[in-house]
Order: C-alpha cells, then structure tokens, then sequence
C-alpha cells in the first residue's frame, strides 16, 4: 500500500505530540513492506529515506523564508503569498496543498491513502481542492487523524475562544472533520469530545490507539514520595491543579516531593506563564524542595535515569488526547496516576490494576489517589507496573496496532464514494426545497451587468466575460437609468459588438439591487451570474463555478478569491458562507455564480439598501434557507477599486444604519447566534471592521505596526548614538 502521512511536526525539530506519532506510524508501515512517504514542514528542505525505509520530504513554509516580506503588502506578488494576507497556520494549509500536489506530478504515481493531522486545520486547503476542483487527488481517499483540536485546547487552555483568527481555525478544524472521508482517534475520550462539538460524527470515528516502539523496562527500586509530571507545563495538562492538590497535602505533613519537567506555556487569564505562576504562588515548597520546576524538558535517556527513582507519574490532565507520557511511563514500568480527563483512563484500564486513576470533578479524589499510592509497598508499586508495561505494550506494540490500522484503511479504500452534497458546517439548517423554474434553458449562464454611467470601464468588463470559457452564455445589461452621453455611446457599443451574446434592458434610476433583481428576472439561464459594470473575471471562474454547481444538489453559490486592481493590487480570499460569523461579516463580494431559481426565491436585494450591503443582505437570506455558498481558493474575479466609488463615500453613520436594517431584517436569527456574535466582536471589535476571519484582527495589525517602528526607532538610536536622558524623553512622548 502506497501512504502518504502529513504533518506540521516532525523529528528532529519537534520530538513529542504529533511528531512522534506520525515517525512511529511512518516506521511501522515502512517495516512491514508499505511505501511510505511523510510530508513534513521543517527548519531545511530536503529529501530522505529514514531506516525503516520510509521517505521524508521535509520543506520550509515560505512565511518563514519571506518573514520580512510578510508584512508589506497584501498583493499575490509577495514572495510570502498567502503568508501576506493570511494568518501562518491557514497560509501553511495553502502551501502544504501546493506542495504535496508538486510531489505527487512529479512521482508520477497516485497513494492510496493520504493521512493528515486535523489539528490547525492542516488539510483544508486540499479538502476544499479536492471538492472544488479537478484535483489530482480528487479521488485518493483522504483519512483525518485526530490528535488535540485546536478549539478543544483553546478552551481546556482558558484562552480566549472567539478570537480570531484562532475561532476560524476552528471553524476550519471543524469542516475538514466533516469533509474527510474518514476519522481516526486514538482515544474514545477524544472520539466523544469531537462528537459533542460536531453530531454528526458520532458513532463515525473509528478508534485505534497510537503505536509506540518498546521501551527498556526501569528496574531500580522507586523513592517513596517521589512524584513526577513530565510534559508541557501547559494549563490543560493539570499541573496547576495538581500543585494545588499537593500543597493541601504538605500542608497536612504529607512527605511528598513533587517535580515538573516540561517547557514552559503561557497562562493567559493571569497574563504570565504556567511555570511562573506557579512559582509566585508556591515559592515556600520551591523554597524547602518540596517543589521542582525544571523550566525545561528533558531528553529521552536523561529523562528515564530521572524516572529510575520516582515513586509514580503522575498525568493530572484536565483535558486530553492519547498522550505520550502516559505511554512511555506505563512501557518504562512505572506506577501512573492518571486523570479519567483523557485517553489516559483507558490506556491504565480498571483502577488500580495497571495504574491509579482518578476524577476531577469529585472533589478530594486526586489526594486520595496520591495517598493510595503512597501507601502501597515497593513491591505494589513494581507489581502494577509491569502490569502497565504489559497492558500499554498490548494496546500499542507495532503487532497489535499495525492490523487494525490496515484494515481501517482497506475499508475506506473500499467504502469511499463520489459526493452529491457539500459538507455544511450548520446541520441544524436543513437544505431549501429547491423551486422549479420551467423558464430556465438548462445549462444556460445569464451573466447581468448593473449599468449606471460607467462607459468608461464598460468595454473591459464586457470583453473578459465574453472571454469566458464557459457556454452557453448570455449577457444582460441593466441600464439603470444612464444619462452621460458618452456612457450612453459606449452601451450601444457593445450592443453591436455582441449582439448574439448581450441584451440590453433599460430602467429608470432605481439604484443597483433593483437593477441586479430586474436583471434577474429578465434573465432565461438556469444559473446566473452577477458582475459589476467596472469589474473583470478571468476566464475560468464561470466554467468551475459551475462544475461545482453541477456536482453538489445542496450548492447554491459559488464564488471565489478577490484580485483588485484600479487604485489597489491587493487581494482578499473568502471562504464557504456559514453562520454566525456571515451575520457580522461579509464573506464575499458580489461576484457570485448562483441558481437562478435560489436568486428568486431566496436572494433578490434588499432595494432600501441603497448605499451598499446589498449582496450580504442577500447572502444572509440565503444561507438563512439552507442554501450552501461555497468559496474557490484562487484569484478568478478582479474587483475594481475606486475612491469616487459609492462604497468608499460611506460614512460610519451610513455603514451602521444599513446594519442595523440587516438586524432587523433577520432578528430570529441574530437572536439564535447572540451569544456567539457578542464574544466575536467582544473580542475582535465591530465586525464590520474586520478584513476576514483568517487574518490577525485590526488592533493585534496595529500592535504588530508599533512594534516594528519601535524597533526601527531603537536602531535609530543606536545608529545615530543619541544621549540616553534623549532616548528615554522620546520614549515617554512615544507611549503617549
């Protein structure tokens, strides 16, 4: 079997979590005769074949090689595009999709099977690829293997969980869980977690647990009261509640020693890291050795000659996956006492057979466990950990696991098929009742142009669309009531230029959602197109929006990245339509390819919208009805900006009213979503001044800016030697 792992984190730069997993999968395929390839981000780019034989296409993201470009534009000219307009991990997603698709044209040969982390949404941009397009991987089954969601870690880590661009990465975990073809996990604990977050996946993640490569057996007698932690010091692995728990003890005479091995986290409720919180608050144990903090991880050997004397490992988690450390304690023979808060419960099995578990949410339950497992002889304690060795050596040895994921994989080989609907992140939105259009020339496009006065870009915007590849085609000018002569030339222009392609239908001043719905109604094409008068689309964007149309019966929209050009060369992506964020922002411009029947029925402008917002009125309305817009990750449409443009007059007087109206328009719904749009913009500010959900919000931008000129302004300093008293009255007038 021909597999392909890929990865964000892999050995030697990273060596626990993700990393070790997918090194001891890679071996455990390559040994037994599969070909392997892992793709992996990295500090160098290169190629090898580790001893196992499996191949490692290692390559370093271009956000790291261009992180001094990153910040200057936001133009697909960047050397660090889409690192420029995207925040890193979504950017890696896009670039990992770019890479792998080179290595596979090159091979020359198709895998199997292709596994990626779901963890920062790694495979989205290859999920959305494959649905979206003709892909070369379009038909290779495509297996998620859950490690630690990033929106399970943000709220079992207290941080903030609707600020973006972290709230969109796990909107984008979310989706690729729901657009896989299969789930793995390597714990029930964590299978039940993501299937109370996303229903529809309960019951559909298989569960096999991690391999892991023998580990000598610790023989040495343990040192009663020696307790140890090692991992990160991270606020989700419980080493502040377990502090805590400890503190009650010494305070009651308990002889215990504890020591925290791990690198150190942030804690951001209290704005510091895990390790000195806990330093300033449990100075006196550190004081007296009953407390140690290492500040730093250890390496392997070191590690195990420190574990030779502990009396237990203890795996205090509050929130966890399959970890490593429990693996590794329980393979080195050691007593574990483990939380029942993760994978970590089933790897031990029934308390006090391979190891001590206890509960959280029973008060007085983790003491308890130390104290059980203090009480036990030396021989106790060596008993249950051989039992530990035995049973963890049975879940995880590379003959017990290696079966189980074969066959897993020969059954999504086998059990995949073609989709006829596009996975939507809102289950409890059923799709519409699509209404008949007897009218409709089926396969027709009906292309239609709000037209007002613009004879100076009419031409351009009409010869890119009929430069498209996609016919049947019509094109249908709305001639919102023009009154300049030469606008009024140019429009006859292009009626004898096009005849057999253009209508032109003429109306008095009525603003431009009236003109897009006239434009509508006098349209005959089954789907149906909107371009603004001074804007372009390059020749493919018809063609594969509809393919997508005519692929999934549940797509209503499509539409794709934005390119401007005019007074701006920036660009802007847009992602698939979905609440609640669609209701704070909009997700897309107007350059849309619908069903005509859906535009009818469900999306026609809101007129009294007259400044602007329009189109996201519409979007709302649509999506409201179960309609699904779908997004296609390339440049295909070119947004002309202008500053004498209506947009860009807007007051934030005006852009507030027309909000407002939206509310009011769509009050159920913003009442359903409240909860989630009040932390969204508590913690991002209004939404309508956000770029988009996959970029740093304006003020960490703003944040970022200031840095960057203080630092300029230190270099200065330097450069020019400027007297220290001058530097520090140029600081004070700077912070003001």
């Amino acid at each position: 079997m021909n597999l392909w792992l890929l990865t964000s984190q892999f050995p030697p730069s990273v060596i626990g979590g993700i990393a070790r997993y997918v090194a001891s999968a890679a071996d455990m395929f390559a040994r037994a005769g599969h070909q392997v390839t892992v793709v992996a981000v990295d500090q160098m780019e290169g190629e090898e074949v580790m001893p196992s034989g499996a191949r490692v296409l290692r390559f370093v993201p271009r956000g790291r090689v261009f992180a001094q470009d990153v910040s200057k534009d936001a133009t697909h000219h960047n050397p660090a595009f889409p690192y420029n307009i995207l925040a890193y991990p979504i950017a890696l997603s896009y670039e990992l999709t770019e890479r792998l698709t080179s290595y596979v044209q090159r091979d020359g040969v198709l895998p199997n099977v292709i596994e990626c982390q779901e963890y920062l949404a790694l495979p989205y941009y290859l999920i959305q690829r494959r649905l979206v397009e003709r892909h070369p991987l379009s038909n290779v089954p495509l297996l998620l293997h859950l490690h630690s969601p990033d929106f399970c870690i943000t709220r079992a880590n207290r941080q903030p969980r609707h600020r973006l661009p972290g709230y969109w990465i796990g909107r984008m975990e979310r989706f690729c869980m729901l657009a896989a073809d299969a789930v793995l996990s390597p714990s029930a604990f964590l299978a039940n977690e993501v299937a109370r977050e996303i229903p529809q996946l309960a019951g559909a993640i298989e569960v096999i647990p991690y391999p892991y490569p023998p580990l000598p057996a610790l023989r040495t007698a343990p040192d009663r009261g020696d307790l140890v932690f090692f991992g990160r010091l991270e606020p989700r692995k419980g080493v502040m509640e377990l502090v805590e728990v400890c503190d009650r003890l010494w305070l009651r005479g308990c002889d215990i020693r504890l020591t925290l091995i791990g690198d150190d986290t942030p804690f951001g409720p209290r704005g510091m890291s895990v390790g000195a919180w806990l330093r300033q608050q449990y100075r006196r144990w550190l004081d007296k050795g009953c407390l140690v903090i290492t500040g730093a991880s250890l390496p392997p050997e070191a590690l195990w000659q420190r574990l030779e004397r502990a009396w237990a490992v203890v795996v205090p988690s509050t929130w966890e996956n399959y970890p490593n450390v429990c693996i590794e304690a329980m393979a080195l023979g050691k007593l574990v006492i483990a939380s029942t808060s993760g994978g970590q419960a089933e790897m031990i099995g029934s308390d006090g057979e391979s190891g001590m578990l206890f509960s959280w949410e029973k008060p007085g339950d983790c003491a308890a466990a130390i104290e059980r497992a203090l009480s036990l002889s030396v021989e106790q304690v060596q008993a249950i950990g051989a039992r530990a060795r035995e049973r963890i050596t049975a879940l995880t040895a590379f003959e017990s696991v290696l079966p189980q994921r074969i066959a897993h994989f020969e059954h999504i080989i086998a059990s995949r098929r073609p989709r006829r609907s596009f996975p939507s992140p809102m289950p409890d939105i059923p799709p519409p009742a699509r209404p008949a259009t007897p009218d409709a020339v089926p396969g027709l496009l009906s292309v239609v142009v709000p037209y007002h006065n613009l004879g100076a870009y009419i031409a351009e915007t009409i010869g890119s669309i009929v430069a498209s590849s996609y016919r049947p085609l019509e094109i249908v000018v709305v001639d919102d009531g023009s009154d300049d002569p030469a606008s009024l030339a140019a429009l006859e222009q292009i009626a004898q230029r096009y005849a057999d392609l253009t209508r032109i239908v003429r109306y008095d001043r009525g603003g431009l959602a009236r003109a897009r719905n006239r434009g509508a109604q006098a349209a005959r094409g089954e789907f149906l197109a909107f371009v603004d008068a001074d804007d372009l689309v390059e020749p493919a964007f018809f063609e594969r929006a509809i393919e997508v149309l005519q692929r999934y019966d549940n797509v209503s929209f499509v539409y794709s990245w934005v390119r401007f050009f005019g007074e701006s060369d920036a660009c802007w992506p847009t992602w698939n339509a979905e609440f609640p964020y669609l209701l704070a922002h909009n997700m897309l411009t107007a350059f849309v390819v619908v069903r005509r029947s859906d535009f009818l029925m469900w999306g026609q402008n809101n007129t009294s919208l007259r400044y602007a917002l329009e189109d996201h009125d519409a979007w709302i309305s649509m999506v409201e009805q179960g309609c699904v817009g779908v997004s296609l990750p390339d440049l295909l449409v070119r947004y002309r900006l202008r500053s004498d443009s209506m947009y860009h007059s807007l007051s934030e007087a005006q852009i507030l009213e027309m909000y407002d109206q939206i509310v009011t328009r769509h009050r159920s719904l913003y009442e359903r979503y409240g909860a989630d749009l009040f932390a969204l913009q508590n913690e991002n500010g209004p939404g309508w001044r956000w770029n988009h959900p996959g970029a740093d919000p304006p003020d960490v931008v703003q944040q970022q800016r200031i840095a960057e000129l203080q630092h300029r302004v230190v270099r200065l300093e330097r450069l020019l030697a400027i007297p220290l008293r001058v530097r520090r009255a140029l600081r004070r007038v700077w912070k003001r």
